[in-house]
Protein backbone atom coordinates (compact mmCIF):
# COMPACT_ATOMS: atom_id res chain seq x y z
CA UNK A 1 0.00 0.00 0.00
CA UNK A 2 2.07 2.96 -1.07
CA UNK A 3 -0.33 6.20 0.62
CA UNK A 4 2.76 8.29 0.80
CA UNK A 5 4.23 7.98 -2.66
CA UNK A 6 7.38 5.87 -2.09
CA UNK A 7 9.49 5.85 -5.14
CA UNK A 8 10.11 2.71 -6.69
CA UNK A 9 13.58 2.44 -4.69
CA UNK A 10 11.50 2.49 -1.06
CA UNK A 11 8.97 0.16 -2.17
CA UNK A 12 11.38 -2.43 -3.37
CA UNK A 13 13.27 -1.93 0.05
CA UNK A 14 9.61 -2.32 1.49
CA UNK A 15 8.18 -5.23 0.13
CA UNK A 16 11.55 -7.03 0.85
CA UNK A 17 11.73 -6.22 4.29
CA UNK A 18 8.24 -7.48 4.63
CA UNK A 19 9.41 -10.62 2.96
CA UNK A 20 12.33 -10.89 5.36
CA UNK A 21 10.20 -10.76 8.30
CA UNK A 22 12.39 -11.54 11.51
CA UNK A 23 15.70 -12.11 9.67
CA UNK A 24 16.35 -9.63 7.30
CA UNK A 25 20.08 -10.31 5.59
CA UNK A 26 23.26 -8.24 6.69
CA UNK A 27 23.09 -7.16 3.06
CA UNK A 28 19.62 -6.19 2.71
CA UNK A 29 20.31 -3.95 5.80
CA UNK A 30 23.27 -2.38 4.24
CA UNK A 31 21.36 -1.79 1.14
CA UNK A 32 18.58 -0.18 3.45
CA UNK A 33 21.31 2.00 5.38
CA UNK A 34 22.94 3.17 1.74
CA UNK A 35 19.48 4.06 0.64
CA UNK A 36 18.57 6.75 3.56
CA UNK A 37 22.49 7.74 3.80
CA UNK A 38 21.90 9.01 -0.77
CA UNK A 39 20.35 12.25 -0.01
CA UNK A 40 18.14 14.71 1.69
CA UNK A 41 15.44 13.05 -0.84
CA UNK A 42 16.28 9.73 0.39
CA UNK A 43 15.36 11.05 3.53
CA UNK A 44 11.94 12.56 3.32
CA UNK A 45 11.61 8.87 1.70
CA UNK A 46 12.49 7.60 4.48
CA UNK A 47 10.02 9.58 6.75
CA UNK A 48 7.25 9.00 4.12
CA UNK A 49 7.78 5.06 4.74
CA UNK A 50 8.27 5.83 8.43
CA UNK A 51 4.56 7.36 8.19
CA UNK A 52 3.33 4.65 6.20
CA UNK A 53 4.14 2.16 8.65
CA UNK A 54 2.95 3.94 11.42
CA UNK A 55 -0.38 4.24 9.16
CA UNK A 56 -0.35 0.14 9.09
CA UNK A 57 -0.22 -0.06 12.61
CA UNK A 58 -2.63 2.12 13.62
CA UNK A 59 -4.88 0.41 11.46
CA UNK A 60 -4.15 -3.14 12.76
CA UNK A 61 -4.61 -1.81 15.62
CA UNK A 62 -7.96 -0.42 15.76
CA UNK A 63 -8.96 -3.92 13.49
CA UNK A 64 -6.97 -5.48 16.40
CA UNK A 65 -9.64 -3.62 18.85
CA UNK A 66 -12.68 -3.72 16.54
CA UNK A 67 -11.68 -7.77 16.64
CA UNK A 68 -11.41 -8.00 20.42
CA UNK A 69 -15.24 -6.77 20.64
CA UNK A 70 -16.59 -9.15 17.93
CA UNK A 71 -15.00 -12.27 20.09
CA UNK A 72 -16.33 -10.35 23.60
CA UNK A 73 -19.83 -10.47 22.16
CA UNK A 74 -19.54 -13.80 20.54
CA UNK A 75 -18.31 -15.48 23.49
CA UNK A 76 -21.47 -13.18 25.16
CA UNK A 77 -23.68 -15.13 23.17
CA UNK A 78 -22.22 -18.80 23.62
CA UNK A 79 -22.08 -18.25 27.40
CA UNK A 80 -25.48 -17.39 26.84
CA UNK A 81 -26.38 -20.42 24.30
CA UNK A 82 -24.67 -22.64 26.76
CA UNK A 83 -26.92 -21.23 29.89
CA UNK A 84 -29.93 -22.29 27.97
CA UNK A 85 -28.99 -25.32 26.67
CA UNK A 86 -27.35 -27.05 30.08
CA UNK A 87 -30.58 -28.05 31.77
CA UNK A 88 -31.60 -29.27 28.65
CA UNK A 89 -28.84 -31.51 28.34
CA UNK A 90 -28.96 -32.67 32.35
CA UNK A 91 -32.41 -33.54 31.52
CA UNK A 92 -32.10 -35.45 28.34
CA UNK A 93 -28.30 -36.95 28.92
CA UNK A 94 -25.89 -36.93 26.01
CA UNK A 95 -27.14 -37.18 22.34
CA UNK A 96 -26.03 -37.85 19.22
CA UNK A 97 -26.47 -36.76 15.96
CA UNK A 98 -24.58 -37.40 12.35
CA UNK A 99 -22.18 -34.53 13.19
CA UNK A 100 -21.33 -34.43 16.75
CA UNK A 101 -22.41 -35.66 20.12
CA UNK A 102 -23.69 -33.06 22.96
CA UNK A 103 -23.27 -33.67 26.73
CA UNK A 104 -22.66 -32.32 30.08
CA UNK A 105 -19.25 -32.94 31.39
CA UNK A 106 -19.16 -32.71 34.91
CA UNK A 107 -15.82 -31.50 36.84
CA UNK A 108 -15.04 -29.20 40.02
CA UNK A 109 -13.20 -25.94 40.15
CA UNK A 110 -10.71 -25.90 43.20
CA UNK A 111 -9.64 -23.26 45.15
CA UNK A 112 -6.91 -23.44 47.96
CA UNK A 113 -6.27 -20.57 50.37
CA UNK A 114 -4.36 -20.15 53.49
CA UNK A 115 -7.06 -19.89 56.60
CA UNK A 116 -7.47 -16.23 57.91
CA UNK A 117 -5.34 -15.33 60.68
CA UNK A 118 -2.71 -18.00 59.71
CA UNK A 119 0.74 -16.88 58.25
CA UNK A 120 2.18 -18.62 55.40
CA UNK A 121 5.19 -19.89 57.20
CA UNK A 122 3.22 -22.35 59.56
CA UNK A 123 2.17 -24.30 56.26
CA UNK A 124 4.87 -27.33 55.26
CA UNK A 125 7.00 -26.37 53.03
CA UNK A 126 5.97 -28.68 50.55
CA UNK A 127 2.47 -26.98 49.88
CA UNK A 128 4.30 -23.52 49.21
CA UNK A 129 5.68 -22.46 46.43
CA UNK A 130 8.16 -19.68 46.91
CA UNK A 131 9.38 -17.03 43.88
CA UNK A 132 12.58 -15.84 43.36
CA UNK A 133 12.88 -12.15 44.94
CA UNK A 134 13.23 -9.17 42.58
CA UNK A 135 14.79 -6.51 42.50
CA UNK A 136 11.52 -3.29 42.31
CA UNK A 137 13.80 -0.89 39.59
CA UNK A 138 10.97 2.11 39.88
CA UNK A 139 12.63 2.10 44.38
CA UNK A 140 15.79 1.87 43.53
CA UNK A 141 15.34 4.55 40.88
CA UNK A 142 13.70 7.19 42.63
CA UNK A 143 15.69 6.09 45.74
CA UNK A 144 18.96 7.31 43.48
CA UNK A 145 16.78 10.06 42.78
CA UNK A 146 16.14 11.45 45.87
CA UNK A 147 20.51 11.35 46.80
CA UNK A 148 20.11 8.10 48.58
CA UNK A 149 23.03 5.90 48.76
CA UNK A 150 22.27 2.46 47.37
CA UNK A 151 24.39 -0.48 49.22
CA UNK A 152 26.92 -2.17 47.00
CA UNK A 153 25.17 -5.07 45.96
CA UNK A 154 23.12 -3.29 43.99
CA UNK A 155 24.70 -2.24 40.31
CA UNK A 156 22.62 0.01 38.19
CA UNK A 157 23.94 -0.49 34.56
CA UNK A 158 22.87 2.55 32.36
CA UNK A 159 22.87 1.93 28.62
CA UNK A 160 21.96 5.20 26.25
CA UNK A 161 19.13 4.50 23.75
CA UNK A 162 17.85 7.02 20.85
CA UNK A 163 15.28 7.36 18.92
CA UNK A 164 13.92 8.72 15.95
CA UNK A 165 11.38 11.66 16.63
CA UNK A 166 8.65 12.68 13.72
CA UNK A 167 6.20 15.12 13.71
CA UNK A 168 4.22 16.61 11.16
CA UNK A 169 4.59 20.41 9.90
CA UNK A 170 1.23 20.82 11.62
CA UNK A 171 2.43 19.82 15.04
CA UNK A 172 5.56 21.86 14.76
CA UNK A 173 3.33 25.08 14.32
CA UNK A 174 1.20 24.36 17.48
CA UNK A 175 4.44 23.62 19.29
Amino acid sequence: MNIFSLNAQFQRLEEALEDAGDSPSPELLAEISSAIAASKDAIEQTGFWRRSIKARIELCKERRAILAATIAKAELALDRIDAALLPVLEAQGTTRFPEFTMGVRRSELVAVAVAPGIPIQMIPDEFVRYEEPTLRKEAILAAVKGGRVLPEEIIIERTPTKSITQRSANQKKEE
